[in-house]
């Protein structure tokens, strides 16, 4: 939005003829450009910190996944446990105390 604003600038800055709209063209032009120069440190600084957080991220991501799928292989499934859903319950109804 700053950088689309500062070209905007640049590019609508009126065409002068004379010497002295030249030098102030040129000196406003001069402005910004300071301005995108100081900035630029900023801008990189920016770039290298999402790259770093993306390779944390990608570590990150990495080690869990590898844990899972072996606990997910060892792990035996008990294909007979109930599934829990989102059913309304039956207040009237007896409670089982069966055990397995």
């Amino acid at each position: 939005m700053w950088m689309d604003e500062m070209i905007r600038q640049m590019d609508n800055s009126l065409k002068r003829c004379d010497v002295s709209g030249v030098d102030l063209l040129m000196n406003n032009h001069q402005s910004l450009k300071v301005e995108i120069d100081v900035r630029q440190e900023n801008f990189t600084m920016c770039i290298n910190l999402d790259e770093s957080l993306e390779k944390y991220q990608a570590k990150a991501t990495d080690a869990p996944t590898d844990t899972n799928a072996a606990i997910d292989t060892s792990a035996s499934i008990d294909t007979n446990a109930p599934i829990h859903r989102n059913v309304p319950i039956d207040t009237n109804a007896p409670i089982n105390t069966d055990s397995h």
